[in-house]
């Protein structure tokens, strides 16, 4: 009676969440309900994540900490996701849409005035998931229905009334029910870029070679470097010396699957187009043309052991507010917006920033091909541990942060084209505060400007800009 249980149990939840085929029916706590036990070590694993998260300091026993299952002691296996993707989906809340749920929002002092994040901590450290019957009606009423729609498909799901929270224990936990990639686009390598993505190939794959695995799964509850601040930090030199037109940026993005599956990517992206890296083992796949789908498939189809070929994947970017947005795309410049409204960020005189910390990471200067004075670009994303510095002082006539001149070259018509560099935010319907970097460039009529002397006189008289978006 228990198998059949069990397997009506599994069955059930491959059609509502993990569409996954018959694959499933072998054992894979990426995708499989937890046992009993394995519940009772996820919240231990949670309490230990919300005590760093909310003290700064780790647990005594974090750096021994491990679940009696060896395939959860994996670098892909992230609980706060599947507590993140459970606890919303239960009160009719979309995870990725609502973002801010992981990381310091998670805190104690944070909980308090979010309801979301409230709910993904109960979860995570206790399996259960409240909402006020009064002031969330609407929440209530899908708990409630998720309650029901649980029980009868034979989990042992329990609800009760404290006062006006009504309170869920044991729900199932959700998985990844569809994919937001489509079909990648590959292209051919430009020979000029052969030496340095041999060379971010080779370092990626050096990295790896000396990651500890189990180190960097209890990195979330012990502290340290997750595997794509790991990588992406050691990737950052080979990057930042790397001198071609236009600069070259990394940043990391989620491929989300199963329930709990978590691969870390570090996006490489340049004018011509951008690699894949994954962070754990570092394969790097690629070039694909630019701004195109994120091909997580082929990175995951290397993790046998945890990943269920077909199954859905969900690409998510974590950006410096820890926050998490659907990013089923490369990031590249767009002529037009993002979806939400765009403040323009003040200028700034100095650096570091008060708000974001370190100042952007500035790639190596670019090459003159003009002859005219080249400044070095402010690229996004940041790349941390650049030790190159900021570039001030910013122009205060043009709008973002920061302003700089990034590149100029007089043209052989005795035109001048010129770009400066800033970064807006971006606010509701759009993901909120998202910073969104910005270039305009600007081409000038013969005599209109002077490239060789680096003038900051901008806009100037009879100069036409043309603004772009990098997201």
């Amino acid at each position: 009676m228990r198998t059949r249980m069990r397997k009506q149990r599994r069955a059930a939840l491959v059609g509502v969440a993990l569409s996954a085929g018959a694959g499933v029916a072998q054992s894979n706590p990426f995708y499989d309900q937890p046992s009993p036990q394995e519940r009772s070590e996820l919240q231990s694993w949670g309490l230990r994540y919300v005590f760093r998260v909310d003290t700064g300091t780790v647990a005594f026993d974090a750096g021994t900490f491990e679940f009696s299952n060896v395939a959860m002691n994996s670098p892909l296996f992230n609980p706060v996701v599947g507590a993140a993707r459970t606890a919303l989906s239960a009160t009719k809340e979309a995870f990725e849409a609502t973002g801010c749920v992981v990381g310091q929002n998670l805190s104690a002092a944070n909980v308090a005035n979010s309801s979301a994040a409230a709910r993904v901590r109960s979860y995570l450290t206790g399996s259960m998931v409240g909402a006020d019957i009064i002031a969330e009606h609407a929440r209530a009423a899908g708990l409630a229905d998720s309650v029901v729609a649980a029980v009868s498909i034979g989990f042992a799901t329990t609800v009760e009334l404290n006062g006006q929270n009504l309170i869920a224990s044991d729900l199932p936990v959700v998985a990844v029910a569809s994919s937001n990639t489509s079909v990648p686009q590959t292209t051919a390598i430009d020979p000029q870029d052969i030496p340095w993505i041999a060379a971010v190939a080779a370092s990626a794959a050096a990295i790896a070679d000396g990651f500890d695995h189990l180190s960097l799964a209890r990195s979330p509850i012990a502290g340290g470097q997750s595997p794509g601040q790991a990588m992406l930090a050691g990737l950052a030199e080979t990057i930042e010396n790397v001198a071609v037109q236009g600069g070259v940026y990394a940043y990391t993005v989620h491929a989300l699957f199963g329930a709990y599956g978590d691969l870390p990517i570090v996006v490489v992206t340049y004018e011509r187009g951008f690699l894949l890296v994954d962070a754990v083992t570092g394969s790097t796949r690629g070039p694909y043309v630019s701004g195109t789908a994120i091909d997580a498939e082929s990175l995951l189809v290397s993790h046998p052991e945890a990943y269920i070929p077909g199954s859905p994947v969900q690409v998510v970017a974590s950006w410096s507010d820890e926050c998490l947005y659907e990013s089923p795309k490369a990031g590249a410049w767009n002529p037009a917006p993002p979806p939400g409204t765009l403040t323009p960020r003040p200028p700034r005189g100095g650096c570091p920033d008060p708000v974001t910390g370190p100042c952007p990471h500035v790639p190596s200067p670019l090459p003159d091909p003009g002859g005219c004075t080249t400044n070095p670009t402010v690229g996004p994303p940041p790349v941390p541990g650049s030790p190159r510095p900021c570039f001030p002082p910013a122009n205060p006539n043009l709008p973002g942060w920061p302003s700089t001149l990034a590149y100029c070259q007089q043209l052989s018509d005795g035109r001048c084209v010129y770009r400066t560099s800033g970064r807006e935010q971006v606010v509701p319907p759009g993901p909120p505060g998202r910073p969104i970097p910005t270039r305009t460039t600007w081409t000038c009529p013969p005599g209109s400007m002077n490239c060789k002397d680096g003038s900051y006189n901008l806009p100037n008289i009879g100069c036409t800009p043309s603004k772009e978006y990098w997201y």
